[in-house]
This record gives C-alpha cells, sequence and structure tokens, in this order.
C-alpha cells in the first residue's frame, strides 16, 4: 500500500467478570491519492486472511509488549 493509504485499527475490550473478555475491532482505510482510492476500493468486506493477522498480531503485543515484525 505504501504511502497511499492510512489504516486505523480500533480495539474495544469488555471485562467479562470471570477472567476472560470480550473483543470488537474496527479497521478503517482512507485513501491519500488516487492510488490509494484504488487499493481501497479493491478491498473485500470481510477478509478472513487479514482477520487471522490482526488477531496474530494483537495476540504477539498483548503477549510480549512489542509490535509484532512485519515479513
Amino acid at each position: 500500500m505504501g504511502n497511499s493509504v492510512v489504516e486505523q485499527l480500533r480495539i474495544d475490550l469488555e471485562d467479562n467478570g470471570d477472567g476472560t473478555c470480550k473483543g470488537t475491532w474496527t479497521m478503517k482505510f482512507t485513501a491519500l491519492n488516487e492510488q490509494g482510492n484504488s487499493v481501497v476500493e479493491a478491498l473485500p468486506e470481510e477478509d478472513p486472511l487479514l482477520e487471522s493477522v490482526v488477531i496474530q498480531g494483537l495476540e504477539h503485543f498483548v503477549t510480549s509488549g512489542e509490535l509484532m515484525p512485519v515479513e
């Protein structure tokens, strides 16, 4: 995506009161130029692979306190 798109990831956690929590997350993509418009328009409404990567990154951060390295 380069410098053509900005992504905002919002994560809300709710304590279930039993040592677990419920998580809700929302991703927003904003195009910064015409190339970004093409990228955003091509994004599917749901992408299980992208969702998996986001969840893995969140789990890594919660357990290690560090951002997951980007490959």
